[in-house]
């Protein structure tokens, strides 16, 4: 008989019926000049046709090195004793290797069950920092360095981190070549659920995970590489994400579980705050990027108009409190001096606050409170440069998580709001509409009775805003690299998002954000990304316009009346704002130095149905959509000149290399015009996580 090409060992304990169906596959494959190294890891009952067994069980890699040793081909492969293969798989992993005499291994994505493992290109830092190549890939028999007989778990992990070190590569089938069974060798591998619980805010985990975490210790310390970081998965922050919202609707109808609800998850976050300041504060920015006004639950009566305390204000209070008892416990008192070293525009805009705040008092406004309580959000400013100053990759390691959960999943409730309350659902419209309206997260509102298009308007929507442009400012600055067909999908739908608001104030951010990269573009010469941003913006259109024209069940009137509707400039509520425009500039100009302080009122004639029909259309109110006229009323004209320096020396500091963060503030501050931003935790907000960002920049 004539030297096979390839061997295929198989370590068999306990797995004499899966086995079967492994020798089917591989009697079924398109070549057949292979061997076949059956080792029998001391099942309790003998495994037929085993080349080679042992008298005790010795495990997985001592069993496979012991095939190893009897290998003659001149490729081998390692299959578990379920694996089924596709008839193909041996022929199309080998015609690979010889196509690519430079690799010395070829690997596949895989199914386990009815889950695709999808894999990916071989890459050695990836593969530092996540174990992506199942153990039955095709090896040139010279490459194989031997399994680490001393693991439990991970050898495929530690075989091909030693084979990367050594200088060898491997290259990727984009094909699913084999399946394994979920109650074979596998069996011991976590359940996805697993990685939906957050047991890092918990500070305990399970026995399965915490030897899983353990197994990756060991791994990492084998070869040199950092520990992985407490992070919780994309999987866990999601399932974060799904429970507040699924304590939402019967909360959003029943007073007494909104109650219980919202203590439960303030006193959950006050937990982990003192555990974790880093988890508590992710926890506290995902709240803010799908929350719009913070109302997902209220303690208290009355929040169905607006009373009883918000969960915004329960976990800041939360986060607030674990915060300073770990930050007491660790005793970091020193670092507070470098705080405000360079932020001499901080500590004036605190003083403009103080002063608007005594105003308020003196004069005893009625909406004191009410107008001054979201500035209070700015006090973040000290446990981010806290935790970025001692802990800032992890730090960022949450937030880019929780940044693309967050935003991710307002983009998916906007475009799913917007399908629904365009199209016909009958009984279900109303107590939809009541869940969006009573948890503050949103407006829907008929933009004209000629179609059944609906503005879905919802206040955290300046996030998918700002991370438009900040990917676009990203790509143009890395000349075109992040404009992948992945990245420009991305794009087209956060896109779709700031058109379905129907908000100008985002339309106008997004001009503003697309004129500042053009002229990025212009100075880089990085022409190519021109066309792909194009690309997107016309995917976000088609999105849009899908989501409406879908004929199930079926929508009326025509997409495009719904842009000429809402850019009509005489509809009410541009018409009302400006009519407060003239009244608020007199008022401005009864104090145009300090202001009025918090809780300043004007009183203007709306065109409101809603106030017409109350009132004949006399309006009082302290809040106000033109922004920046808001703080010349509140701080007058050295107040807003503050703010102003403030905004340049946050860009100043950012730097070049931070230019989609320059561009989101630049955009923030010219939606704050139309859409007050500014002076609300979700604007505030980005500020707070721009001065992390400047501690956690390496200074060049």
């Amino acid at each position: 008989m004539s030297k096979p090409s390839i061997s295929v060992i198989i370590p068999v304990f306990n797995h004499a019926e899966a086995l079967q169906a492994c020798l089917r596959s591989l009697e079924r494959q398109s070549v057949q000049d292979f061997e076949i190294i059956i080792v029998d890891d001391g099942s309790t009952k003998p495994v037929m046709n085993a080349a080679i067994r042992f008298e005790k069980n010795k495990g997985a890699p001592a069993a496979r090195n012991a095939g190893f040793a009897q290998a003659k081909g001149e490729y081998v492969i390692f299959l578990d004793a379920d694996a089924v293969l596709r008839s193909d798989a041996l022929e199309k992993l080998k015609k690979t290797l010889v196509k690519h005499p430079d690799a010395d291994f070829a690997y596949s994505s895989f199914k386990f069950g009815f889950k695709k493992f999808a894999s990916f290109p071989f890459d050695r830092e990836l593969l530092k920092r996540t174990n992506y190549i199942h153990t039955s890939a095709l090896i040139r028999r010279e490459a194989f360095p031997g399994f680490d007989e001393s693991l439990k778990k991970f050898q495929d992990w530690d075989l091909f981190l030693t084979m990367a070190e050594a200088g060898r590569r491997g290259v990727f089938v984009n094909e699913v070549l084999f399946s394994l069974k979920t109650n074979g060798t596998m069996s011991q591998w976590l359940p996805s659920l697993a990685h939906f619980i957050p047991w890092p805010l918990f500070g305990w985990m399970p026995k399965p995970v915490a030897k899983y975490q353990a197994a990756e210790k060991l791994i990492r310390t084998k070869h040199h590489l950092p520990p992985a970081s407490p992070v919780l998965t994309p999987k866990a922050w999601l399932g974060l994400v799904l429970l507040l919202e699924l304590l939402s609707i019967p909360a959003a109808f029943n007073p007494t579980l909104n109650s219980v609800f919202a203590m439960l998850v303030g006193v959950f976050v006050l937990f982990v705050s003192f555990v974790s300041p880093v988890g508590g504060f992710s926890f506290l920015a995902l709240e803010l990027l799908i929350g719009s006004k913070g109302r997902l639950l209220v303690f208290g009566p009355d929040a169905a108009n607006d009373g009883g305390i918000a969960l915004r204000i329960i976990l800041f209070v939360a986060f607030f409190v674990g915060w300073m008892g770990s930050f007491l416990r660790e005793k970091r008192f020193p670092k507070m001096k470098t705080w405000v070293k360079g932020r001499e525009a901080w500590i004036a805009l605190a003083a403009v606050l103080v002063v608007a705040l005594i105003q308020g008092v003196v004069r005893q406004r009625p909406f004191l409170l009410a107008d001054a309580n979201a500035w209070m959000f700015l006090l973040l400013l000290l446990p981010a440069l806290d935790l970025a100053e001692q802990k800032g990759g992890e730090l960022w390691s949450w937030l880019g998580r929780v940044g693309r959960i967050g935003i991710g999943w307002i983009s998916l409730k906007t475009l799913a709001l917007f399908y629904f309350f365009s199209h016909d659902f009958g009984a279900w419209l109303e107590p939809v509409y009541l869940w969006v309206r009573k948890t503050g997260v949103g407006e829907v509102t008929l933009i004209t009775r000629a179609a059944s298009g609906y503005r879905i308007f919802i206040q955290s929507q300046i996030y998918p805003t700002l991370a438009s442009v900040g990917l676009m400012a990203a790509a143009s600055q890395r000349a075109g690299k992040l404009t992948s067909p992945d990245t420009l999908k991305v794009l087209a739908i956060l896109l779709a998002v700031v058109v379905i608001s129907f908000s100008r104030s985002f339309w106008i951010g997004v001009i503003v954000g697309c004129f500042l990269i053009a002229l990025d573009v212009l100075r880089r010469k990085t022409w190519t990304v021109i066309p792909r941003f194009a690309l997107s913006g016309a995917g976000a259109l088609l999105i849009a316009y899908v989501l409406f024209s879908f004929p199930l069940p079926a929508s009326h009137g025509n997409f495009i009346n719904l842009f000429f509707a809402r850019a009509e400039a005489g509809e009410s509520a541009a018409q009302s704002r400006w009519e407060l425009l003239p009244v608020l500039n007199q008022k401005i100009m009864e104090s145009p130095l300090i202001g009025h302080g918090f809780g300043a009122t004007v009183t203007y004639q709306s065109k409101d149905p809603r106030i017409v029909a109350k009132t004949g259309g006399s309006y009082t109110t302290y809040a106000f959509e033109w922004g920046w006229h808001d703080f010349a009323l509140k701080f007058g004209l050295i107040g807003t000149l503050i703010y102003l320096w403030l905004l340049l020396s946050i860009l100043k500091r950012l730097g070049p290399t931070q230019r989609p963060w320059q561009v989101a503030v630049i955009v923030l501050a010219a939606v704050h015009a139309f859409t007050p931003y500014l002076n609300h935790p979700l604007g505030l907000l980005v500020l707070v996580l721009t001065e992390a960002r400047i501690i956690s920049t390496p200074k060049t």
